[in-house]
C-alpha cells in the first residue's frame, strides 16, 4: 500500500493537470506493445506486482498462448505520441486560422496611373537658381554651359588626342563640356583617317626617313602616245585596273576612321545645340513652370519638351517664396493668401506636403501641385474681390477652397465659397482638412465656407442666391466641354477657369468671361493634364 502511495504522490507531483509528457508517453506505449495488454494502465501493473509478493505464488498451469490483437485508441482531446505536426512550434501552425481566398491584386487603371504617378520630366529639367547663377538651367542633371566652354573642350580633346578626350569627358561638368569634348575625339579620329590615306597612297622614300616622301619631278616623266593607246586598247591584269580592288586595308581603316570621326562631331554638335533650345525654352516662357508642357508659338504638340521648375520647400512659408521668387506666382495677393494656408493640413503624408507636386488623396483624384493652385487663383484674381462669391467645382482635397475663401473674405467683408464635390468621401475629406486650422474652422461656423456634394456640370444654385449667382467658377477636373449650366450660373461680369478635354485627349485651360452685357467670350489658353470630370461611383448593395 506505502508503493501505491508513493507512485500516486509522484503522479500527482508531476502529472498534476492529467496529461504526461511526450516521452513517457512514448514509453508507456512501447511497452504496453510488449506486453500485449495496450489498455492496461500502469497503476494496475504496478498492483498486480505488489500482490503477487505478499500472496504465495499460484500453481501454474499450462496454457495455449494467444497474442491479443491490438486495436488503437481512439484519439479523444490531446493525441499522445503525435509527432511533430502537433507539438513545439509546429503547434502553432496548425493553431493559426487560415484566411480567407486572397484577393488579386490588378494594376491601376490609366486614369489613377496619369492622375497618381509623377511627370517623366520632373528630374530632367530644372531652373535652379543661386546654383549656377540666376539663369543656370539642369537638363537631364547637368547644367547646359556656354558655347565657349564647348570651343574650349574640344580644343583640349583634339590637342592632346587621346589623353585629352578622357580628361575632358571623364571631368565633365555641363553639357558643353560633355559634348565639346565628343567633337574633339571626332575630329581626331578625322585627322587620323586622313593620315593613313596620305600615308598608303605614297610610300617612304628608299634610303631616306620613312615620314618623308620626295615629291616626283614634273619633267622626269616621258610620255609615248603608243603605250597611251595600248592601254585604251586593253591590259593584262598585272597593271592596275583602278578599281576597288586596289584599295589597300590601310585606306579601308583610314575611311573608317573618318566615318566614325564625321558621325561624333556631327552628333555631339546636334546635341550641344538641342541642349540649347532646351535651355532658350525654359528661359524665355515663365509658362513652362506648369506641370504639362506648353506648347509655344510655331511648336508641335507631340515634340515639345516637357519641364518644369523644382520649388519645393521645408516648410509652407519657403515653398510659396520660392514659387513666387520664380514667377510662378505673379501677385501679391495671391501670395499672402496662400502663405496663410497651411499646405500641411491638406495632403495625405505631411513629409512631401511642400513639395511642388501634385499627390493622390484617394478616390481618384489628386491634389493638384502648388503652382498650379497659383495659376487657377492669378487668372479668376480680377473677379475675386472682398465679398464675392465663388464655387470650387471639385474641391477634393479642400485646399483651393480655403485659398480662395481668403481672398474673398477680407477687407470687413464676409464672401461666399463653396466647395461642390461628387463622392462625399471628398466632401468630408475637405471639410476636415479644413477644421484643422482655427482660421478654417471660424470660416466654416461663419458660413463663408460650406461643403456639399452635387453634380459638378450642372453646377450649385445656392440657398442665398438664384440664377446668376457666382462671381468666379473654379472648375478642378477636366470636363468634356463647356457645360452650358455652368455658363448660366455666372454673374455679369464674372469668369470660369475650366480645363476642357478635346476629341484627342489633350487637355487644355480654358477662360471663360461674361462681361456686363451678358455676352461670353471663350478663351483657350495651355496645356494642362487633369482628372476626368465624371459622375459619381455606383455603390454595390
Amino acid at each position: 500500500m506505502s508503493s501505491q502511495r508513493y507512485e500516486r504522490n509522484l503522479a500527482d507531483t508531476f502529472d498534476a493537470d492529467g496529461s504526461d509528457s511526450d516521452e513517457d508517453n512514448d514509453g508507456d506505449d512501447r511497452q504496453r506493445l510488449m506486453r500485449g495488454s495496450p489498455s492496461t494502465s500502469s497503476a494496475e501493473q504496478t498492483t498486480t506486482e505488489s500482490s503477487s509478493t505478499t500472496q504465495p505464488a499460484p500453481v501454474i498451469e499450462r496454457r495455449n498462448t494467444h497474442l491479443p490483437a491490438f486495436v488503437p485508441p481512439r484519439p479523444g482531446g490531446r493525441v499522445y505520441g503525435g509527432g511533430s505536426g502537433s507539438d513545439g512550434v509546429f503547434a502553432n501552425l496548425s493553431a493559426k486560422p487560415e484566411r480567407g481566398v486572397e484577393k488579386e491584386e490588378h494594376p491601376p487603371t490609366y486614369e489613377q496611373a496619369a492622375a497618381d504617378a509623377a511627370p517623366p520630366y520632373w528630374e530632367t529639367t530644372i531652373l535652379a537658381p543661386g546654383l549656377g547663377g540666376p539663369d543656370e538651367v539642369y537638363i537631364e542633371g547637368l547644367p547646359v554651359g556656354s558655347v565657349f566652354s564647348f570651343i574650349w573642350n574640344a580644343m583640349i580633346s583634339m590637342a592632346f588626342q587621346a589623353v585629352g578626350f578622357l580628361l575632358t569627358y571623364l571631368l565633365h561638368t555641363t553639357h558643353a563640356a560633355k559634348n565639346g569634348s565628343l567633337a574633339g575625339l571626332g575630329i581626331t579620329l578625322i585627322q587620323f583617317g586622313f593620315q593613313m590615306k596620305t600615308w598608303g597612297s605614297a610610300g617612304p622614300s628608299a634610303g631616306g626617313d620613312p615620314q618623308y616622301t620626295q615629291p616626283p619631278d614634273p619633267n622626269s616623266h616621258d610620255f609615248d602616245p603608243n603605250q597611251a593607246q595600248a592601254g585604251t586598247a586593253g591590259m593584262d591584269n598585272s597593271g592596275s585596273s583602278g578599281g576597288i580592288g586596289d584599295i589597300a586595308g590601310s585606306e579601308w581603316l583610314a575611311y573608317l576612321l573618318m566615318i566614325a570621326g564625321w558621325f561624333i562631331l556631327i552628333r555631339s554638335v546636334s546635341n550641344f545645340l538641342r541642349v540649347r533650345r532646351h535651355e532658350q525654352l525654359v528661359l524665355q516662357s515663365p509658362d513652362r513652370g506648369l506641370t504639362v508642357p506648353v506648347i509655344a508659338e510655331g511648336e508641335e504638340a507631340e515634340t515639345v519638351s516637357s519641364m518644369a521648375w523644382r520649388c519645393s520647400g521645408k516648410t509652407n512659408g519657403e515653398l510659396i517664396n520660392n514659387l513666387f521668387r520664380n514667377g510662378l506666382i505673379e501677385s501679391d495677393r495671391v501670395r499672402d493668401a496662400m502663405l496663410k494656408v497651411d499646405r500641411a493640413h491638406y495632403t495625405p503624408h505631411p513629409s512631401t506636403a511642400y513639395q511642388d507636386s501634385p499627390q493622390s488623396i484617394g478616390h481618384s483624384a489628386t491634389i493638384s501641385a502648388p503652382h498650379m493652385h497659383a495659376s487657377a487663383a492669378t487668372s479668376l484674381l480680377p473677379f475675386l474681390h472682398p465679398g464675392a462669391r465663388v464655387l470650387d467645382v471639385g474641391s477634393g482635397s479642400g485646399y483651393l477652397t480655403a485659398l480662395l475663401a481668403e481672398l474673398v473674405c477680407c477687407e470687413g467683408k464676409k464672401g461666399r465659397v463653396v466647395g461642390l464635390e461628387h463622392i462625399k468621401e471628398l466632401r468630408d475629406l475637405g471639410e476636415g482638412n479644413m477644421s484643422k486650422s482655427e482660421r478654417g474652422t471660424c470660416l466654416m461656423e461663419q458660413g463663408s465656407v460650406k461643403f456639399v456634394v452635387g453634380d459638378g456640370r450642372k453646377g450649385f444654385i445656392d440657398e442665398e442666391g438664384e440664377g446668376e449667382c457666382w462671381d468666379a467658377i473654379h472648375v478642378g477636373a477636366a470636363a468634356v466641354e463647356l457645360h452650358q449650366e455652368l455658363i448660366d450660373q455666372l454673374r455679369s461680369p464674372g469668369r470660369i477657369f475650366i480645363p476642357v478635354e478635346d476629341e484627342r485627349g489633350n487637355q487644355h485651360i480654358w477662360v471663360v468671361d461674361k462681361n456686363e452685357k451678358g455676352e461670353v467670350k471663350k478663351k483657350k489658353t495651355y496645356g494642362v493634364r487633369y482628372v476626368p470630370l465624371t459622375d459619381a461611383p455606383t455603390r454595390s448593395s
